[in-house]
């Protein structure tokens, strides 16, 4: 008894299947030497152009039914996370609101402690050139003062300011005695200009779990032409830059290759399309 062997008919994917994969194997066999070559490769690419045509016709409205009911899916997520959302900024805000506040409150501390700090070392600077006012009034020279300030060195009650001002002077005097009158002046400069240290406050790191607070920064670029010179100055470093590739190279074909660009090499490929 002869058995019957039931034949499976293809669907449409399967058939479209069939026909593309020979296609490579085709194009790996051919050679274009010719134009009769030539001719030939197009007719295929022809071809391939049809079948190409067919797989999209194929899976379009599949890609098509995807897409709105990923589209679909999307809008209700978001509709969703909106809410949570929303609540999110919304708290986030008023966290912010709070560390502006205590940043701002820090700042008004700091203020008014540089204030105080600059007067009290105003005060300082006036006491320790009066003290250094009265030691020189018994000096008549140069040697005698020295010896002098150098006795009021060794007093264990003397501040800083009244210790450095007494120092300096000792340089001045000894510069004097050297004859050294632009050493002389240079050490006068300096302790007329002395160095005020302002206090810090530091922000206060209150510890709270899950959250992080860091300072941030609102960028707006007001002149790009300012900015691509500052890249190129070394102000800025190169990742700050986005060079555009496609718009050089639309720019080169606009010009047909005419233009020297500096900074960018190209060349002209020759590419064939077949419709």
């Amino acid at each position: 008894m002869q058995q019957t062997v039931q034949v499976i008919p293809l669907n449409e994917e399967e058939k479209i299947q069939q026909e593309i994969n020979p296609l490579v194997e085709t194009a790996t066999a051919m050679t274009v030497s010719t134009v009769q070559d030539k001719e030939r490769a197009v007719e295929f690419v022809k071809e391939i152009n049809t079948s190409i045509k067919k797989v999209k016709s194929f899976f379009e409205p599949m890609k098509k039914a995807a897409k709105a009911a990923h589209a679909a899916i999307c809008d209700r997520e978001n509709e969703v996370l909106g809410v949570a959302e929303n609540a999110k900024k919304m708290a986030l805000q008023k966290v912010s609101y709070f560390d502006q506040e205590q940043e701002r409150i820090r700042r008004e501390e700091e203020a008014k402690l540089r204030e105080k700090a600059q007067r009290e070392h105003e005060k300082a600077l006036e006491k320790a050139q009066k003290k250094l006012d009265a030691i020189l009034s018994k000096s008549s020279d140069s040697e005698e003062t020295i010896t002098l300030l150098e006795m009021e060195l060794k007093r264990d009650d003397l501040t800083d300011l009244e210790r450095q001002k007494i120092e300096s002077h000792i340089e001045i005097e000894r510069a004097i005695m050297e004859n050294n009158q632009e050493k002389a002046e240079e050490i006068q400069q300096r302790v007329a200009e002395p160095v005020f240290v302002p206090p810090v406050i530091l922000p206060k790191e209150e510890k709270v779990s899950g959250a992080v607070t860091r300072k941030d920064y609102e960028v707006q670029i007001t002149n790009p032409k300012a900015v691509f010179a500052a890249i190129g100055a070394g102000t800025l470093p190169i990742s700050c830059a986005k060079v555009n590739e496609a718009e050089i190279k639309r720019f080169i074909k606009m010009h047909d290759g005419r233009k020297t660009i500096p900074g960018v090499a190209f060349r002209a490929v020759t590419k064939t399309h077949v419709r």
